[in-house]
């Protein structure tokens, strides 16, 4: 499963799924699952649930399995392929903000408790400065980070055509510098579509997840046709990319 994945971070062809990191609906997670098996996906991201967890499996084996929470315990008992820190959505939806040393002990806590050889991807805040999200990935990575995720257009709670537009741009230019000092691969979340993948992939990214746009479809066979869309678009870019560092 680690080297189907790993193959993809190197190729900039990562695309992961998300059900939402609070969406303990298994008929949801099955839907999105099915869709990204269809689809064409790389991974399925859910919450850290052991029955989320198998149900993501049977509903797209050979797909390699995010769990996401913000508690380590409750990651490294999700049994996922991949244990993820974030993202924060939900947190901003209740008035909190993820602090840096937060991230950084769940990172260590998560790490530590994890399998050995297990990835654990960890979220950049969007709501970070530039310089906060450089600093903070440079510590993540020596704390154990396998892969980072930057948060897009979900970082702007305030919506509307303007703030999609300099919450990408902004994302982008995460993506960009993170990627330049960091050695472990780095993708991008939030509000990508067709149009702004092949940039994301341009900037540095190795990948890219889609949640919101992908549950908002109506059927399977819908969600099947925008991740194949985001697929297609992907294939422009040609730059090799990073592999995982996995802890021994």
């Amino acid at each position: 499963m680690l080297e189907s994945l790993n193959a993809a971070l190197v190729s900039r062809r990562f695309l992961k799924a998300i059900s939402g990191i609070d969406c303990f609906d298994k008929d949801i997670v099955r839907a999105t699952g099915l869709a990204a098996a269809e689809g064409g996906a790389d991974a399925l991201d859910v919450a850290a649930d052991p029955d989320l967890v198998r149900e993501a499996r049977d509903a797209a084996p050979g797909l390699t399995i995010f769990a996401s929470s913000v508690v380590p315990e409750v990651l490294v008992a999700s049994g996922a392929d991949v244990l993820e820190i974030g993202n924060y959505d939900a947190l901003y939806r209740a008035g909190e903000e993820p602090t840096t040393q937060e991230i950084l002990e769940w990172t260590r806590r998560t790490v530590a408790l994890a399998r050995p050889g297990t990835p654990v991807c960890v979220t950049l805040p969007g709501r970070a400065s530039l310089a906060e999200s450089i600093d903070l990935a440079v510590q993540l990575q020596a704390a154990g980070a396998s892969v980072l995720q930057v948060e897009g257009i979900m970082a702007y709670p305030e919506g509307g055509l303007a703030g999609s537009l300099r919450a990408m741009a902004d994302a982008l230019q995460v993506v960009s510098a993170v990627a330049g000092i960091v050695e472990i691969p780095v993708f991008l979340a939030g509000g990508v579509d067709a149009q702004s993948a092949p940039h994301a992939l341009a900037s540095g990214a190795c990948g890219i997840g889609i949640g919101r746009a992908l549950r908002a479809t109506g059927s399977v066979a819908e969600g099947a046709l925008l991740l194949r869309q985001l697929r297609q678009a992907m294939e422009r870019v040609g730059v090799p990319g990073k592999g995982l560092r996995l802890q021994a």
